[in-house]
């Protein structure tokens, strides 16, 4: 599975996503926010 985390409010916003989803998207975000745009998780 990938999961690109590259607007995870944008998905928030227009899917509304569990709480504890989007905590995870936004502290995967900051973890990744230092490199490439187009980094992606591989799980």
């Amino acid at each position: 599975m990938e999961l690109n985390i590259n607007a995870p409010a944008y998905f928030k916003e227009h899917y509304g996503m569990d709480d504890e989803v989007y905590k995870f998207c936004r502290k995967a975000y900051n973890f990744f926010k230092d490199r490439e745009y187009s980094d992606i998780l591989h799980t």
